[in-house]
């Protein structure tokens, strides 16, 4: 199977991972990375695999060539994980790749906005 170094997550602040909180954020408008960078193997190229589990729901990706995937979460604690294959199919095991909070903020700008504006609830319709 492939070897390298762990598999990470942060959240996105524009193009590159936060400083402040990297690993808490909202629903809807924050944005979290898991990168599996730095991963080898003599067996030809490699693809990537990511999920996550929140509560009682898993989300499993298919296999794809980035190294990286940018998703939007559900509210709660949310545990990333992630795991690499080889061109010969063997692949490594799920490893962890953090686990993050998302949460609605109950004050500031980004709550107000909702208050104001019904777009998400007509969203759902």
């Amino acid at each position: 199977p492939p070897r390298g170094d762990d598999c990470t997550s942060c959240r996105l602040l524009g193009s590159n991972c936060a400083t402040a909180d990297p690993t808490q954020g909202e629903p809807i408008f924050d944005v979290f990375r898991v990168s599996c960078m730095n991963w080898a193997d003599e067996d030809g190229s490699l693809q990537y695999q990511f999920g996550y589990s929140s509560g009682d729901t898993e989300s499993v990706f298919d296999w794809g060539g980035s190294r990286m995937v940018d998703l939007n979460l559900p509210p709660g604690e949310v545990s990333l994980k992630a795991r690499v294959r080889d061109g010969l199919g063997a692949s490594t095991p799920w490893q962890a790749a953090g686990t993050v909070s998302v949460f609605v903020e109950t004050t500031g700008a980004r709550r107000h906005l909702l208050a104001v504006d019904d777009t998400w609830e007509r969203s759902k319709t």
